[in-house]
C-alpha cells in the first residue's frame, strides 16, 4: 500500500443524529422531550436548545468573547451567572476553540472572565493553530479534540479565523 503524504487523509466523522421525516411525521412528532432539555432559558422559554447552532454578533471590542466565556462558565459549573440566561439541567462539558488571541492573552482573558467560578474541569479551552473548519488537518484536529473530551457544547471563536483562505 502506498501512502500519499501530499493529500491529507479524509476525515471520518460519525453522522450526527438528526431527523429525516415526511411532513406528516414532522407534524405528528412530539418534541416535548427535546424542548425540556434546554441549556439556557426556562422550560417555557428556551433560549439555547441542544442540537442548535448559535451565533453571537456585535461590533469589534464589544466584549463578545468575555460574555461568551462567562456564559460557558455558567454552563460548565451548572450555575446561573446571568439572571436573564438561567442554566437548566446542571453542568455541561464544553470545548472552546480559541482562534484569535495568543496564549498569554488568552490566559489573562480566562483568569479575568471566569477565574472565580468552579467549573469542575468541564470548561476546556483549546488554542492551537491547526484548528480549521475547511482544511483537512484542521478538521481532523477538531474531530480528535472533540472525541478526546466528549463535550456537549462546542464553541468556535471567532468563526472567520476558522475558514481563512476560503470563501
Amino acid at each position: 500500500m502506498e501512502i500519499d503524504f501530499e493529500t491529507p487523509a479524509p476525515v471520518t466523522m460519525p453522522v450526527p443524529k438528526g431527523y429525516c421525516m415526511t411532513s406528516e411525521e414532522w407534524a405528528a412528532y412530539d418534541f416535548t422531550k427535546e424542548e425540556s432539555e434546554a441549556l439556557v432559558g426556562t422550560e417555557t422559554n428556551a433560549i439555547i436548545r441542544p442540537l442548535t447552532k448559535n451565533l453571537i454578533i456585535a461590533p469589534d471590542k464589544a466584549f463578545k468573547t468575555t460574555f461568551l466565556m462567562r456564559l460557558c462558565a455558567s454552563l460548565a459549573s451548572g450555575e446561573t451567572i446571568f439572571p436573564a440566561l438561567p442554566v437548566i439541567g446542571g453542568a455541561r462539558k464544553i470545548v472552546y476553540f480559541h482562534c484569535e488571541l495568543n496564549p498569554a492573552e488568552l490566559k489573562l482573558r480566562i483568569v479575568a472572565s471566569v477565574g472565580e467560578f468552579d467549573m469542575h474541569g468541564n470548561f476546556v479551552n483549546c488554542r492551537d493553530t491547526r484548528t480549521h473548519l475547511i482544511d483537512g488537518e484542521g478538521q481532523q484536529f477538531i474531530y480528535d479534540t472533540i472525541t478526546e473530551h466528549n463535550p456537549s457544547i462546542v464553541v468556535f471563536d471567532p468563526w472567520q479565523e476558522l475558514i481563512t483562505g476560503f470563501n
